[in-house]
C-alpha cells in the first residue's frame, strides 16, 4: 500500500509537471524537441538509472525532467530547479585514479562533420584488453555483430586518461561507448558511456572519411570503377590549403607551342584531431581549385581550419590508399 501511494503521488506530480503551460514554456526549437523525444525513446526503451541521468545533463529543465529525476533517484522534483549543466569548457572533476571506467564528450551536441572530442578513462578496466571508443545510435544494442566493421569504425585507446577526436557516421540521438574484452573473455563489452546529440550534413553528401574507407575496401579499380565519370558531393571539415602551379599545354593543330601556368589551390577536408585508422590512413580528401580570379582566391583565404566544406567531384584513388588522401578531379566548392 505505501509503494502504491508512493506511485500515485510520483504520477500525480508529474501531471502537474506536464501540463501544457508548463510543456509549452520549455518547448525548444523543432529540431531540438524532436531530438529530445528521440533522446528519451531510446532511454526508455532501456530503463538505465544512468541514462535518465545523462537526460538531465543535456535537458536539465526538459519535458521529460521532471519523471527523469525519479528514475534516475535524484532529488527533487517539478519545484525544484535542475542544477545546471557543466560547461563544456570547464570538466567535472574526473574519477581518481583506478576508479571506474569513465567517458566524457567535450560537447553534448556536435555536428556530424566535426566528429567528438572526447575525453576518458579506463583504468578500471586495465585487466581485460581491446579497449576501445566508438560512436553509435543510442537504440543500437551494445552486442557487437559484425566485429569487422566494428574494428573499422572505432577508435583503439589505452587505458589512461586520454583527449582525442571521435568519428561519428550516424546523426542523431547517439552514444559515446567505450567497450573492451573483459579479462578471460572473449565478446566485447562497454565499459562506460554518455549521451550526444549529432546534428545532420548536408542531404545527399557523403563524408570525407566514409570515401576514404569505401576506397580501402574496393581497392583501386573497382573503387574508380564504381565512381567514373560520377561526381558526388563530399562533406567535411577544412583541415589546410597549399598553393600550386599546374602547367597546360597550348596546342596549334597538332604541335603544341607554349605552356601556360595556372595557379591552384590543393584543399585538403577531413577530421581535425583524429587519430590514423587501422590502415594508417587519417581519412582526408584532396580537391585542386582553380585559384584563377579574386572570388576564388577571397572565398579560399577565408577558410579557417574545422569550418565545414562540401565540394563536388570525381573521386580516384591516389598511391596506394594506405595513407595518402584521395582526389577529387574536377573539384569545385559547393554551397
Amino acid at each position: 500500500m505505501k509503494r502504491a501511494r508512493t506511485l500515485r503521488w510520483a504520477l500525480l506530480l508529474l501531471a502537474v509537471a506536464v501540463s501544457p503551460a508548463w510543456a509549452q514554456s520549455q518547448a525548444g526549437s523543432g529540431a531540438d524537441s524532436a531530438a529530445e523525444i528521440e533522446l528519451w525513446k531510446a532511454i526508455t526503451a532501456r530503463g538505465l538509472q544512468s541514462d535518465y541521468a545523462g537526460y538531465l545533463v543535456l535537458y536539465p529543465n526538459g519535458r521529460f525532467a521532471p519523471l527523469a529525476r525519479i528514475r534516475a533517484g535524484q532529488p527533487g522534483g517539478p519545484s525544484t530547479p535542475a542544477s545546471p549543466p557543466v560547461p563544456a569548457a570547464v570538466p567535472a572533476p574526473a574519477p581518481a585514479a583506478n576508479g571506474p571506467a569513465w567517458v566524457r564528450p567535450g560537447s553534448q551536441r556536435v555536428r556530424l562533420v566535426d566528429g567528438v572530442v572526447v575525453d576518458s578513462e579506463a583504468m578500471g578496466l586495465r585487466t581485460g584488453s581491446n579497449h576501445r571508443l566508438t560512436v553509435m545510435p543510442a537504440t543500437m544494442p551494445d552486442a557487437v555483430a559484425d566485429q569487422d566493421a566494428f574494428l573499422a569504425n572505432s577508435t583503439p585507446i589505452s587505458t589512461a586518461r586520454q583527449h582525442q577526436t571521435i568519428p561519428v557516421a550516424v546523426a542523431g540521438v547517439d552514444e559515446v561507448r567505450l567497450y573492451y574484452i573483459p579479462a578471460y573473455g572473449s565478446a566485447f563489452v562497454v565499459g562506460a558511456r554518455a549521451p550526444v546529440v549529432v546534428e545532420p550534413g548536408v542531404s545527399g553528401a557523403v563524408l570525407a572519411r566514409a570515401l576514404v574507407r569505401e576506397a580501402l575496401r574496393l581497392g583501386p579499380v573497382r573503387f574508380e570503377a564504381a565512381h567514373r565519370d560520377r561526381p558526388i558531393l563530399v562533406q567535411a571539415a577544412f583541415l589546410r590549403v597549399r598553393p600550386r602551379t599546374e602547367w597546360n599545354v597550348r596546342w596549334f593543330g597538332d604541335v603544341p607551342i607554349q605552356q601556360v601556368p595556372q595557379q591552384v589551390a590543393v584543399i585538403s577536408i577531413g577530421l581535425p584531431g583524429a587519430a590514423p585508422d587501422e590502415n594508417g590512413s587519417l581519412g582526408e580528401v584532396v580537391c585542386v581549385l582553380p585559384a584563377t580570379t579574386r572570388a576564388a582566391l577571397d572565398r579560399i583565404a577565408a577558410m579557417e581550419v574545422g569550418d565545414p566544406v562540401l565540394v563536388s567531384g570525381i573521386p580516384y584513388s591516389w598511391d596506394d590508399l594506405g595513407r595518402s588522401p584521395l582526389l577529387l578531379d574536377r573539384c569545385s566548392l559547393q554551397g
